[in-house]
């Protein structure tokens, strides 16, 4: 008998287990990708509605979709002017993705009612901006494969920033941090997949980020190029500088072309006029300051997680890694000189954050065989402890910031009750929204313009605001209520209560459970909400008056 060519065998079961080399490995990514949408979604459910920081482009996607883009005259930043600039282009981009389905619900499914199809929209708008936010992870995710040749780095990135709460609950916010977030996160993807796209696909992606939508980005890219010219994978040649100067250049004249027309102001650069507000002029300090090193010592934390200490592994165990972590500190660096911080601020960070921890977890987690069975699997658990006790934090974060919102139950609540008794007894149908209820959550995707005119204007006094021939509703402040009784002012026809967040209690927390075990009595926070918010302190914010 001849004998058996074992290296022929050897080749043939290695051809067999690879015939679909792409497929596995993508799919794999894709499944990943579908989960961390998915606890996008869940977050979504839990805080539909937006705070200031968001309101702007809340609104511009509303004015787009319901009112059309001929006639701006009607939309919320010519009504109640005020708001620093920003640029339309996001906006405009999801309202262009999600316009199709308000047809749809038109004219194929027959949604007459204007508040149901401004809640479709609501959601579906959001929805729409984590699904953007997701594809590029995704495409991140499959740089880091092309790049480790290693799918448990890129699934873990994936699986680690679905762990973590801000940048996945801020992924269907439609902060401007959360659009420059999407072209930042893609340029990235472009550099690690091959560092020599700098001079053309990062460069225009940044332009696009930078020039439009958060001019900070500068801070980001600089330490980047820097360390490409260092190492010799860019060189600035006429070829490069031309274009980079044609993205420019296109990003400006793109957004100065439309902002100008939505703005109806000529010459609008939005982002321009941001830059001089907060730093030319140093405006941002109203907001509060922190100590220079606030960024590295409490918000990378908070938005890194579990993550955190698997950092430095990855550092130790990639080069590549040690280039991100550069990049980054040298980011972080330079933003810290600026006074005012907030966490959104920097986190443009995290995809080379998680990428760095990635390569550390999976490293753990792909131990070589030799290595013993016992310390192989504590390995493993140590990279699903890390994972689930992110994802535990986030979702009981996530329910904590579900009562930011009173804003937005209070509008909420003013359009579901709108044919109620003690409403239609109202004289004047006009509702006055004051400044803390503009702030948590009131939008125009809440109003019933069919049953109410809506004001926000700052200015009115308070006996205007009173005055029920002006105002049949008015939306107030707990604390401006108070002093309105303190004053002696008249009393008025009744009002409705909205609660927010006041704190965290863990002593209250025990004090729940015991009763619950005991059978005992609880207090009245616990019988509206539930035993499992015994955690959680609320306060009368908010409430709606009518005169």
């Amino acid at each position: 008998m001849p004998p058996v060519n074992k290296d022929h065998r050897r080749d043939r079961i290695q051809v067999t287990t690879t015939a679909s080399p792409v497929a596995r490995p993508y799919r794999t990514l894709a499944a990943c990708a579908l989960l961390l949408w998915t606890v996008q979604l869940l977050y979504l459910g839990l805080a539909p509605y937006s705070k200031v920081e968001e309101s702007f482009n809340m609104q511009a996607i509303h004015d787009i979709l319901f009112l059309g883009v001929q006639d701006t005259s009607r939309y919320d930043h010519h009504s109640f002017p005020g708001v620093v600039p920003r640029t339309f282009l996001g906006a405009l981009t999801v309202s262009g993705l999600v316009s199709p389905l308000l047809w749809t619900a038109r004219h194929v499914l027959g949604v007459s009612s204007l508040m149901r199809q401004k809640m479709i929209m609501l959601y579906a708008a959001r929805a729409t901006l984590g699904l953007l936010v997701t594809l590029s992870h995704l495409a991140f995710s499959i740089s880091l494969f092309d790049l480790t040749s290693s799918l448990s780095t890129s699934a873990i990135y994936l699986l680690l920033t679905a762990s973590q709460f801000h940048t996945t609950f801020w992924a269907t916010r439609t902060l401007p941090n959360t659009f420059a977030l999407i072209p930042t996160t893609l340029a990235l993807a472009a550099t690690i997949h091959k560092p020599t796209s700098l001079p053309r696909i990062t460069t225009t992606l940044f332009a696009i980020a930078g020039l439009i939508f958060r001019s900070e980005l500068i801070l980001l890219a600089g330490p980047l190029y820097l360390q490409a010219l260092a190492k010799g994978t860019l060189k600035l040649t006429p070829r490069f500088l031309a274009r980079a100067g044609l993205a420019a250049a296109g990003s400006i004249v793109l957004s100065v072309a439309i902002d100008s027309y939505f703005w109806a102001r000529p010459w609008m650069w939005p982002e321009l006029d941001v830059l001089l507000f907060n730093t030319v002029h140093n405006q941002s300090h109203k907001w509060g300051t922190q100590p220079w090193y606030a960024y590295a010592a409490w918000h990378v934390p908070k938005l890194v997680m579990g993550g955190l200490p698997w950092i430095p592994v990855g550092i130790a165990h990639h080069p590549r890694a040690r280039d991100w972590a550069l990049v980054v500190a040298a980011f972080v660096g330079m933003y810290s000189m600026l006074p005012h911080k907030e966490t959104r601020f920097i986190v443009y960070a995290v995809p080379l954050l998680n990428a760095c921890a990635a390569v550390g977890m999976a490293s753990v987690w792909s131990m070589p065989v030799a290595t013993k069975r016992a310390w192989r699997y504590a390995g493993q658990m140590l990279v699903l402890g890390s994972l689930a006790a992110s994802l535990v934090v986030s979702l009981g974060m996530a329910a904590v910031s579900s009562f930011n919102y009173p804003g937005g139950e209070a509008m909420w609540s003013l359009s579901r009750n709108a044919r109620s008794d003690w409403f239609v007894q109202v004289k004047a149908r006009s509702v006055h929204v004051d400044v803390y209820a503009a702030q948590t959550g009131a939008s125009r995707f809440l109003e019933d313009s069919d049953q109410w005119v809506y004001n926000k204007t700052e200015t009115l006094t308070v006996d205007e605001r009173r005055d029920a021939s002006k105002f049949g509703v008015r939306m107030v402040k707990a604390d401006d209520w108070e002093t309105e009784i303190k004053e002696g002012r008249p009393g008025t026809r009744g009002f409705a209560t909205f609660d927010c967040l006041a704190g965290v209690d863990p002593v209250l927390m025990v004090k729940v459970l015991a009763a619950q075990v005991t059978g005992g009595d609880t207090s009245d926070e616990v019988r509206r909400h539930g035993p499992v918010w015994g955690l959680v302190r609320l306060k009368q914010c908010l409430h709606i008056v009518w005169n």
